[in-house]
């Protein structure tokens, strides 16, 4: 089991990104009832009536508020940890690199829409020292001939790379290709992975559904498709000598969204979000086992 507590991603760390910013920024005048415009990475909307001269950060305090915050733009959703609002390209790929002066060494995407998820990492004095490509076709279900070439083609959507070299403040780009198809990121993590043990085989996951499944007066399901997340439990073998470690890395991500990645060979097990509870038991002179339960972001 490793987690990758996540670098924040602003304008300085984002040194090279194809996604074009085609929302509006704002500038001082009078901006009607739905207009839209950003600040730095953020995107506001007016709810004053007829009109407003406020900037969208004094609008959003004002009481009652003359805009709200609508979310990031497009270039930045893949930074917001909201999984389901994704960054989107249409007909190409995506291609964005970061820059940090710490370590990343650990990289995770969820919610990805492409064929093919590259990661190159690139440093300043030895240039390129990593260059890895994974394909996100899904073959598990492939049993025989027929379903070879009949059965429909279905991709992962999350991928993780946790053998990145360490090398202190080099670039890691990040490309997202599918051909001349549309593609998108739901969130795109890097930092520094932290080892908290080896995760035991046995391990549970699954879902959280926030749809409405409602019966009308005649028993028939009225139904409102709304998004999901995922959930798992994980049993990690540690030595006594990561026990303290582990403890404090888990308590120090207690509020904030973080990569969990029981096996990066399987993308089910690969989840951003946080733990609900997590307690160890000390089995003996040299080994404790760690009962760790996450749920996903939405």
């Amino acid at each position: 089991m490793r987690i990758i507590p996540p670098l924040t991603v602003t304008p300085t760390e984002l040194t090279s990104t194809n996604v074009a910013i085609t929302e509006t920024e704002w500038t001082a005048g009078t901006y009607s009832l739905g207009d839209q415009r950003y600040v730095d990475t953020t995107l506001y909307e007016v709810v004053a009536d007829p009109s407003t001269t406020d900037s969208p950060t004094v609008g959003v305090l004002a009481n009652p508020p003359t805009w709200i915050e609508v979310g990031k733009i497009n270039r930045f959703k893949m930074f917001d940890f909201l999984v389901g609002d994704a960054t989107e390209q249409t007909g190409g790929n995506i291609d964005v690199t970061v820059q940090d002066t710490g370590l990343i060494n650990g990289v995770a995407l969820f919610e990805v829409v492409g064929a093919t998820v590259q990661v190159i990492v690139t440093d300043d004095t030895e240039g390129e020292v990593y260059n890895s490509i994974k394909e996100l076709t899904d073959n598990s279900a492939i049993g025989d001939w027929y379903a070879y070439f009949f059965a429909p083609i279905v991709r992962d959507t999350e991928a993780a790379f946790l053998d990145l070299p360490s090398y202190m403040g080099a670039s890691v780009r990040v490309v997202v290709d599918d051909g001349s198809n549309d593609t998108a990121i739901g969130e795109l993590t890097l930092g520094r992975q932290i080892q908290l043990g080896e995760t035991i085989q046995e391990f549970s996951f699954g879902i959280e559904d926030f749809s409405r499944k409602e019966r009308d007066s005649f028993g028939r399901f009225q139904i409102t498709e709304r998004r999901f997340a995922k959930t798992a439990e994980f049993d990690i073998l540690l030595r006594n000598s990561q026990v303290g470690a582990s403890f404090r890395a888990l308590a120090a991500q207690r509020a904030t969204p973080t990569v969990y990645v029981g096996d990066e060979n399987r993308p089910e097990t690969i989840i951003i979000g946080f733990y609900r509870d997590f307690s160890t038991l000390r089995k003996g002179p040299s080994t404790s086992e760690m009962s760790l339960e996450i749920e996903g972001l939405v």
